[in-house]
């Protein structure tokens, strides 16, 4: 699970897709994208999130529009190998 800090007043007008749902209210869409960062900033956040660029958007080199950062919560990190523990076992284990 990933907790975010999101700017929602960054994202341009043109960039919301707005959609009338099945119950008559309408909604706002943003399509967001979530990178790894290259190493945790000062808070400990390991992601950033900047809108979805178009094709032609990433054809023409446009700087992307970063709206906010992320963390990974309530979780064992990514770095972190699950089946460290279950390794070291099976060897000390081993009749072998």
């Amino acid at each position: 699970m990933y907790s975010l800090d999101l700017d929602i007043l960054k994202i341009p007008a043109n960039k919301l897709k707005v959609r009338k749902l099945k119950n008559g209210n309408k909604a706002a869409f943003a399509t967001l994208i979530l990178a790894e960062r290259q190493q945790p900033d000062d808070y400990g956040n390991t992601h950033t999130v900047f809108i979805s660029q178009t094709k032609e958007e990433r054809e023409a080199k446009e700087p992307k529009i970063y709206i906010g950062s992320a963390k990974l919560i309530g979780a064992e990190t990514a770095t972190e190998n699950p089946f460290a523990n279950l390794e070291a076992e099976e060897k000390n284990d081993c009749p072998i």
